[in-house]
């Protein structure tokens, strides 16, 4: 069961990253259910969260705490069936004035079949 866990730090205000992105599961190889956790120690920061076409978060809040250890389920607040060659993707967007400091993201990933 492959995970993602990507560690975005710094970033500038008015900014965007992606930290999926050149994953070697940004694209699906099989048919599988997908979980996101986003976990950041800011509250200015919008999370979109796509599975293929579908729109599981748009420009909501990440899960907020002083770590940002990601723990499962209670993190995992985002899941989706997505089909084989689907894109996976996250956005994270800093509205605020100055730079996030750290922000994981995780995807759990469950082969389907």
């Amino acid at each position: 069961m492959p995970t993602i866990r990507v560690t975005t730090t710094n970033i500038p205000a008015n900014s965007t990253a992606f930290p999926l992105t050149g994953n070697q599961y940004e694209y699906l190889p099989f048919p599988a259910r997908v979980e996101f956790a986003v976990v950041a120690n800011a509250a200015t920061l919008d999370v979109t969260i796509y599975s293929g076409s579908d729109v599981l978060q748009q420009n909501g809040p990440p899960v907020f705490k002083a770590t940002i250890l990601t723990v499962y389920p209670d993190d995992f607040l985002c899941d989706d069936v997505a089909g084989a060659g689907e894109r996976l993707n996250v956005i994270l967007r800093e509205t605020g004035a100055v730079a996030t400091t750290d922000i994981e993201t995780t995807v759990k990933i469950t082969p389907l079949g």
